[in-house]
């Protein structure tokens, strides 16, 4: 009896262990997380078509406090009534504000959310040794204690930078461990090459977008500028880390931008400024409302964000893009930099041992980002590198076998154990800010464009690189290749700057359903574009295993780019509505059939059902390689003080203000490019599209099912919310009028006289899409999203007003409506 009791209790023991290792397993391994359950702030996120003071009047009307303008039209409110953090959500009566308030777009309660930092983390971190206690760089003691900004040199206006060559010699005591960057290592970023021709990032800024860093680290602190630093989640000056287990941004510093002296290693960007911007806790989370004014932050004098963090990696969810986020976005390409556009690098995610998807992140799938994947040692995708369309390049990083990057860590230290994408991100920005540096004047998609020129193929493996239409080598692990310092750099000065983009657009409400594979096809005419950049699908669709569905688009040129590929780990059967992207396609022609399909490529027959789709192209009229037209020209800009002229059919396209040939479903009137008129009416909107003509024969269509013919023009349905599972907010293109763009009702009939111009002046243009109808998701972070539930520690302190112990729970909910709140 004994015996079979120790028995027994071995086996015990021993299932124990085995459990015990697999979770450890996949926690190190960016797998399952323990769920969190949702939190609430007592922050309201509010769109307000009305300037502050009319937000001030409509929160003292609600019973809220207005709190601050966050970007665009976004506002945000809060419940003075309310902790700063609840798990009971307040009731909104969404509905009966809009229809009192005619200028309100929409109001949410903020959900707290726990963002994922995307490094690979191996057990107890290796620290190495350095000099820090025989060397005290003057420099660093300097700038120890500093408290005024770095001194930059005087900024040569927008012109490119020519550097005389010199050998820089470095002494930094673990630039042989440096592998990433040094010259042995083959293919090479060559950025010793680039550091050779006199470039270092002198005069660029870098923000450091993450958990804070050590703002007193002697490898980090003559670069680091505190006048350029803030934490977003405490509201204060210092960015410094809170928790004992931070130091992530500690790492991702010393990548981009670590100081060249003789303490530990030296950054990519060894002489670019670091702006610290800390919008990452485990511990209290943070709201959209806090990552879109993160992503703002000093707009004017940072050039490039650096982001390696993002949604959960786990393969079973979709990471939303909130819509405040993407107006942060939209605001920072359009108004930083003096209007060049601020450069934002992420991450793409360490999801490939869950077979995730970067489509599947709306962070590293907008087309405002420049999505980095991650390279071994040996030149083949890492193992947690995810399948990634969206992705324009990759950079080195740390893999299971072979060596990880040796960076800055925290308490002053020196590590050589970084890994995951978020050490392949700030390398990036570090490269970005060395082409910025001999090139100025380069716009964000400039920067783009560079990337898909000059990054390389050559000595690359297993990245399943092939041609697509237009001749360019493409990859779903490694976008165009690996980033080129010396490339970039070389081409730098002499680049012209590419023509304003336009986008085209084509819709289909085919609804099909298949068991193994399916297919829908749409014709794209009606465009002006001659070579595309971006392109996203909006998509509804549904399965009763999500995750067997592969996504493929074929162009006209029948380039097939796999825009979503199964995920083993994905079991939902909800319908879901997302936005797709892919940058496989740069450089074609999009005229002609485009055809999306779907396949189940896990052969478990299981039903699937094709909604709808809608295609949009990003591009530009004419060769990007010939550099912008100039004004008036075709394919340049359009203005009523510059019309366009020169050439057959000359329009300025609406509401892009580009120059094109006006013909083919297109009609000039008074100088501008306009769809064909209907019903007497001249719309600046396709067929069938908010604000766009409808009648009986050309219905509304939405993917969403979020529009209705009203009086011949398509609007969005009063009171909309989404119905999918998933409603990606970021499905738009920038371009488009917004619902309350208002159009003459008529066209002038013939012997009545015409105005001059058309639009009329004054009509205002959108700052943001989605219009205010469509519905986000109603719930932050997205359904699936995992979380851990240990955090905080055991005996940590926190901050009175997030400690979770010390919060009073507020009754299960509070309704807001036309009149001060009341709590029940």
């Amino acid at each position: 009896m004994n015996k079979w009791f120790i028995l027994i209790s071995e086996i015990h023991v021993l299932l124990l262990i085995f459990i015990f290792v697999t979770n450890v397993k996949c926690d190190l391994r960016g797998s399952k997380r323990v769920k969190r359950q949702p939190e609430f702030s007592s922050t309201f996120l509010v769109e307000y078509d009305g300037d502050v003071k009319d937000v001030e009047e409509f929160a003292k009307t609600v019973g809220l406090k207005f709190v601050r303008k966050v970007v665009g039209r976004f506002y945000e409110l809060q419940d003075a009534n309310l902790p700063a953090r609840t798990k009971a959500a307040t009731q909104l009566d969404e509905k009966s504000l809009k229809a009192k308030h005619q200028k309100l777009k929409s109001i949410k309660q903020e959900e707290v959310r726990h963002m994922y930092k995307r490094s690979v983390v191996s057990g107890k971190r290796s620290v190495v040794s350095d000099n820090r206690s025989e060397v005290e760089d003057k420099w660093t003691v300097a700038r120890l204690n500093r408290s005024v900004p770095i001194e930059r040199s005087v900024a040569s206006g927008s012109r490119p930078v020519v550097r005389g060559k010199r050998a820089v010699s470095i002494n930094d005591p673990q630039w042989a461990n440096q592998w990433h960057l040094n010259t042995g290592q083959s293919p090479n970023h060559d950025v010793k090459n680039a550091w050779d021709k006199g470039f270092d990032g002198s005069d660029v800024i870098i923000a450091i977008v993450d958990d804070g860093i050590e703002t007193t680290h002697s490898d980090l602190n003559f670069n680091y500028d505190p006048t350029l630093s803030y934490d977003y989640i405490n509201d204060v000056m210092d960015p410094s880390h809170r928790h004992y287990n931070e130091g992530h941004g500690t790492n991702c510093a010393g990548v981009a931008a670590a100081q060249k002296n003789s303490v530990c290693i030296i950054g990519t960007a060894y002489g670019a400024g670091i702006a610290a911007v800390r919008i990452l806790d485990d511990v209290v989370g943070a709201t959209s409302s806090q990552e879109a004014r993160a992503l703002v932050h000093k707009l004017d004098d940072v050039d490039i964000y650096s982001n390696s963090w993002g949604p959960s990696d786990d393969g079973d969810a979709f990471g939303s893009l909130p819509t405040v986020v993407e107006e942060a976005l939209k605001t920072g390409v359009t108004e930083g930099r003096g209007g060049k556009g601020a450069v934002y690098v992420w991450a793409s995610g360490n999801g490939g041992d869950n077979l995730d998807d970067c489509n599947a992140d709306g962070y590293a799938n907008s087309i405002y980002t420049i999505a980095i994947n991650a390279v071994s040692e040996s030149g083949a995708p890492t193992y947690y590198a995810e399948h990634c369309a969206p992705a324009l390049a990759a950079t080195y990083s740390g893999d299971d076998s072979g060596p990880r990057i040796t960076t800055t860590g925290p308490s002053d230290s020196c590590v050589n154990d970084f890994s995951g994408t978020s050490a392949a991100c700030p390398l990036a920005a570090g490269i970005i800010a060395l082409l910025l540096q001999a090139n100025p004047a380069l716009t964000w998609r400039d920067v783009q464009h560079m990337i898909a020129e000059h990054s390389s193929s050559a000595g690359l493996s297993n990245g399943g690189f092939y041609s697509n239409g237009a001749g360019k080598q493409v990859s779903p692990y490694f976008g165009f290749g690996l980033l080129k310092a010396e490339a970039l750099i070389d081409n730098a000065a002499t680049w012209q700057s590419v023509p304003d983009s336009i986008t085209c657009y084509q819709f289909s409400t085919n609804q099909i359903n298949a068991v193994t594979s399916l297919s829908d096809s749409l014709s794209l005419t009606r465009c002006h574009i001659s070579h595309v950049e971006h392109v996203t699908i909006n998509i509804r669709y549904q399965s009763a295993n999500r995750g067997t569905v592969d996504l493929v688009l074929t162009s006209p040129v029948w380039t097939q780019t796999q825009v979503m590929s199964g995920r083993n780990q994905d079991f939902s059967s909800e319908e879901t509505t997302w936005r797709f992207m892919t940058v496989h396609l740069w450089g074609e022609n999009p005229i002609g059939t485009w055809t999306l399909s779907l396949t189940d490529v896990y052969n478990y027959m299981y039903t699937m059902n094709l909604y709808s789709w809608e295609l949009t192209v990003h591009g530009t009229v004419t060769d990007p390689a010939l550099g912008a037209p100039t004004a008036g020209s075709l394919g340049g800009s359009c203005s009523d003080a510059v019309p366009c002229s020169g050439y057959t059919d000359a329009g300025c396209l609406q509401p892009s203000n580009v120059c094109v040939v006006c013909s083919s479903g297109f009609h000039v009137f008074s100088e501008s490019c306009y769809e064909a008129p209907k019903d007497g009416r001249w719309f600046k909107t396709a067929d069938g599209r908010l604000n766009g003509y409808c009648d009986s024969g050309e219905p509304c269509r939405s993917v969403d099912d979020s529009l209705e013919c009203v009086d011949g023009r398509c609007q969005t349905k009063e009171g909309y919310r989404s119905r999918g599972e998933i409603w990606s907010s970021n499905s738009q293109p920038m371009s488009y009028p917004s619902s309350r763009m208002t159009y003459p009702t008529s066209y002038p009939t013939s012997g009545m006289s015409q105005t001059t111009s058309y639009p009329t002046s004054g009509m205002s243009q959108p700052t943001s899409y989605p219009s205010s109808g469509m519905s986000q998701p109603t719930s932050y972070p997205p359904s699936g999203m995992d979380y851990s539930t240990s955090y905080p520690p055991s005996g940590m302190d926190y901050s009175t007003s997030y400690a979770p112990s010390r919060m009073s729970q507020p009754p299960s909910y509070s309704r807001i409506g036309e009149y001060p709140m009341q709590h029940t």
